[in-house]
Parts: C-alpha cells; structure tokens; sequence
C-alpha cells in the first residue's frame, strides 16, 4: 500500500460522510478511479455505512411509534382518571346531599307531636284522605274518601308504639279490636312517612348512585305546599320518570310523591276497566299527561308540629259502640 492509498483510506469516512472540502473529494474521487483496492474499500464501508443508517432509522422509527402508543395510551389513561374523578366528585357530592336530606328530615320525622296529613289522588275521581294525629307514643289516624257527590268515611284507627292491639271505629257504630298488631306499630310505619326513613347503610351509600336530586319550587294546585321550595328526586335510570318525590329543603320531608308504576298497577288490575294488559302501557301513554296534570298517581303530604293534643289521640269509650275481638 502507498503513500496515496494511506492518505485516502484516512479520508474515505468523511468523504462517506460528505464534510471534506471539494478539494478533499476531487483527490479521493480520482483516486479511486484508478485504485481497486480503495474502490473495494470504499463499496464495503459505504454498505456498511448505510446499513448502520437504516438500522439507525429503524431504531428511530421503532423508537417514534413507541413514544407514540405511550403517548396515546397515557391520553386514554387520563381521560378514564378524569372521568373516574368527575364521577366520583358527583358521587361524593349527591352522597352528601343525600345524607344531610335524610338526616333533617329523620330530625323532624322523631317528633313526639306531629298531625300529617296525605292526600292521594290515584283513583280517578275519588281522593283518598288520611289526617294523622301523633303525641307521646299514641296514635290516631282518620282515614277518608272524597269524591265530587260527598266524603265517605272508612274508619278511624287508635293505637300506640309497640302495642299489639289497634282500635278500628267504623262509621256504622262498630269497633273492631284487632290483636296481634305489634309488628304494625312501630313508630315509623305509624307514621307513614314515605322514603326517608330508612337508616340502613346501604340505603345511604348505594341509593345516591340512583338518584338525581334537583332544586324545585312546588308550583300552583298544591293544596296546602305552594311555593315550598324542595329537593326533587328521581330514577336516573327511570327512562319513563314513573316515579320522583318531592322533599321539603327546610325539614327534608316529603311533600309530594308521584308514582305513575302504581298507576300501571291500578289500571292493569281494576277489572272495570277491561284493559288488555297486553296494551297497558300503550293505554297508559295516552293517558299519562292527564294523569300527571290532574294529579292521578300523586299523593301529596303535610306536617304540623306541636299542635297535636291528649284529646285528638284519646280512645272513644266504646260502650257507644259494638264492639268486636279479632284475634291474630
């Protein structure tokens, strides 16, 4: 190998490379057009050359698409956290509200003096009336049926919390004592508050999911809660909206349920109807804008506190009346 050779072998990896002078290249060039072995030399480190290029290439690409699906995955991954976050704050935020509801109104619920008053319309035109009178574990409820040509009125019930016995009055001078009645008289299903009584955990936690509580005001045509302004709660995943309750913002109880499941209920079963039931809720879907407008399948409550006397809850003496023992 000459001098020349030595010299050009030295300078073949920048002329690959393109960063000698022209110079530079014109001598390499002309040298190897006449030198086969520098030739040789060149071809075999140009092919080596480019094959480290596309390797390098290869490896930049793979490189490229690898920050790419990461990149994409780490999009998709934060934008299932947020929904997950989003999902959670409103969880957190209905569970709360929830809870504070239901604790204010099992606050005014424990009252040791209350008269309620439930008003259901559900019956086409009968309105069926119960005024309930509570004072220190006694109990009283007068129950009613109104309708365009007059009242009737059913009965009148006496009791107390955890007795086994209830007191019937009926409006054709009878009395009816009927034992075996203590799984009945417990002070919440005395009550008849619909709802918020129930403590149980999972009613706390799991029904919030369920739920979408908006803020409403109870427009004209409540007969005794205008204008109240309350919490509105609804099946979320009720499609048809067949049922919602209306809950008082300052006590926390109900004012108004409406429950158009309990409308499909009357119909498909009230044989004076004659309705397909294969067709009921078609039947239903022309009537349900009444039913709504005119307050079928409404019952609509109100409260008064401390205003109930020993009197309203006291037992009649039933000498007056005939008196009848029915066992369990």
């Amino acid at each position: 190998m000459n001098k020349d050779c030595e010299i050009v072998r030295d300078m073949i990896p920048l002329y690959i490379d393109d960063v000698c002078s022209n110079g530079t290249k014109e001598l390499v060039k002309k040298h190897l057009e006449n030198c086969n072995e520098c030739q040789e030399i060149f071809q075999t480190m140009r092919k080596n050359e480019k094959n480290e290029n596309s390797n390098e290439k290869e490896s930049l690409k793979s490189f490229n698409n690898k920050i790419k699906k990461n990149k994409i995955k780490a999009i998709v991954i934060s934008l299932i956290v947020f929904v997950i976050v989003i999902i959670l704050i409103k969880y957190i935020y209905s569970c709360i509200l929830f809870n504070y509801i239901i604790n204010k109104a099992q606050k005014f619920s424990k009252s040791n003096n209350m008269y309620i008053q439930s008003m259901e319309n559900s019956l086409g035109d009968e309105v069926f009336v119960a005024k309930e009178y509570y004072k220190n574990g006694k109990f009283k409820v007068v129950y009613a049926t109104y309708r365009n040509d007059g009242i009737e009125m059913l009965y009148t019930k006496y009791t107390s919390v955890d007795s086994d016995e209830s007191i019937f009055i009926y409006p054709d001078n009878r009395a009816v004592i009927q034992k075996g009645q203590k799984i009945f008289n417990t002070e919440t299903m005395l009550k008849g508050i619909p709802f918020v009584y129930n403590n149980e955990l999972w009613f706390r936690t799991v029904t919030p999911i369920f739920l979408s509580i908006k803020s409403k005001k109870i427009n004209v045509g409540s007969y005794s809660n205008e204008g109240k302004k309350c919490y509105v709660l609804q099946d979320k995943f009720d499609i048809g909206m067949n049922w919602e309750i209306w809950l008082d913002k300052e006590t926390g109880l109900p004012l108004k349920e409406i429950n158009i499941d309990g409308m499909k209920t009357f119909y498909s079963d009230n044989k004076e109807e004659n309705i397909d039931e294969s067709k009921i809720d078609d039947y239903l879907k022309e009537k349900q804008d009444i039913l709504i407008k005119s307050g079928d399948g409404i019952t609509e409550f109100r409260y008064e506190f401390d205003v109930v006397t020993d009197e309203d809850v006291e037992v009649p003496d039933l000498s007056q009346y005939k008196v009848e023992i029915k066992e369990k």
